[in-house]
């Protein structure tokens, strides 16, 4: 699925002069060196007014906002007002702002000192927010924003995209890599709790890591991807409106044509916002699969640093076709996690799909399941019940869905 990557540039005349066409080359660089490159369209505002904001916003549809500029801390970011000079926009209008457009942006970088109050804002609304907390030189902004997209070309996280561009400020010889601060919406905690109340929280809360690999290729093109669209957004909305799933279940998506591409990272059900999956490509199965158990353990990693206990992970892979790419490293290791008990797999085939590759990918405890013309809301049911079963058993117990009854075989 192709992102759109939105560059909004603001010096004002009565501004220090900053290196942000340096900034912007040096990313569009990165970009299209990347072997994902088609996958990303890099859109440019410059000497941007508030108004240039708003219609760049209506005009392109951007995944994510990169500003670079300079910031006031309380009083705002400094876009530019009709005379060329700084027009400070605060932290309660940006919010509100990012609100309007909280459906299609999943990120948003204010690359310019003292951002980090305009973030902590913005993040109410979108997943993840980078803000500074002090001063950032020129240097250090340059380096930061260039791995960071280096990164996302490349098909990794934000959340590792960021860990990146912070080391590589580090790399540069500079100190100023605790400068940039993540915000994450998903592990946005009540504000009016203390940090211990915060911990106790999390370490009572056991966490249901739930994965989709999704099959987006030219052949799921019209009909599949359209209704797979709509029951996908009804399957969110479901657990969604289950209070104790929305606490416990993580959901992660991962779509796969030409590429596989992590198109949202682990984050709460509450926070999750599906973003519109277009078909087009080959089929990179094998690249999904791998992805998928890196993003996983990655996950795993950081529940056990937070002291988090976790339920064994789910992943659910829906195809109408059979890889195209070399796959048999990522199965293998794929039935060696699933052997050891470290996750559940479920795959299901649409018409079309091959079904022998699929039981060869699947582990043999849990076989491929045929779906029949499209029903995806039987399937998604079934799914939805056995996750808001799962997510309230003992974590002692072993976490098994129900068999899927027929619904392969008469929908």
């Amino acid at each position: 699925m192709t992102k759109t990557i939105l560059v909004l540039a603001a010096n004002p005349k009565n501004t220090s002069p900053l290196r942000l066409d340096e900034e912007v080359r040096e990313i569009d660089n990165g970009l299209q060196r990347s072997h994902r490159r088609d996958d990303f369209i890099l859109r440019q505002k410059w000497a941007t007014r508030p108004v240039d904001v708003r219609r760049a916003m209506l005009d392109f549809k951007p995944n994510i906002v990169h500003f670079c500029g300079h910031g006031s801390g309380k009083e705002g970011i400094a876009f530019e007002d009709e005379m060329g000079q700084a027009k400070l926009v605060n932290s309660e209008v940006l919010a509100g702002f990012f609100e309007l457009f909280a459906d299609k942006v999943e990120c948003v970088v204010l690359n310019a000192c003292y951002s980090h109050e305009q973030a902590e804002a913005i993040a109410n609304y979108i997943p993840y927010v980078i803000g500074m907390k002090q001063e950032i030189g020129d240097t250090a902004a340059i380096e930061f924003a260039v791995a960071f997209y280096d990164a996302l070309g490349a098909g990794r996280s934000i959340e590792f995209a960021y860990k990146l561009a912070c080391n590589a400020i580090q790399w540069a010889g500079m100190s100023e890599n605790l400068t940039p601060i993540l915000k994450s919406k998903s592990s946005r905690l009540n504000k009016g709790k203390s940090s211990e109340e915060n911990l106790i929280q999390l370490s009572l809360t056991p966490k249901l890591p739930f994965l989709l690999l999704l099959d987006v290729s030219g052949s799921m093109n019209g009909e599949p991807i359209h209704l797979l669209n709509l029951d996908l957004q009804s399957f969110i909305n479901d657990l969604k409106s289950d209070s104790f799933t929305t606490e416990r279940v993580d959901l992660a998506l991962i779509t796969f044509g030409s590429y596989a591409s992590t198109i949202r990272d682990f984050a709460s059900i509450y926070n999750f916002h599906l973003p519109k999956l277009e078909a087009s490509g080959s089929t990179a199965m094998g690249e999904a699969i791998e992805l998928g158990l890196n993003l996983i353990e990655q996950r795993k990693g950081e529940y056990k640093s937070q002291g988090i206990a976790y339920y064994k992970p789910i992943v659910l892979l829906i195809t109408d076709g059979s890889p195209t790419d070399s796959w048999q490293t990522s199965v293998n290791r794929l039935h060696k996690e699933s052997s050891l008990r470290k996750l559940q797999f479920i795959a299901v085939g649409l018409e079309g799909a091959d079904m022998n590759i699929l039981a060869r990918i699947s582990p043999p405890e849990f076989p491929p399941v045929s779906l029949k013309n499209l029903r995806f809301s039987k399937m998604f049911n079934w799914i939805s019940s056995s996750v808001n079963s799962a997510s309230r058993q003992n974590m002692k117990e072993q976490i098994m869905l129900p068999p899927p009854n027929n619904f392969e075989v008469d929908l």
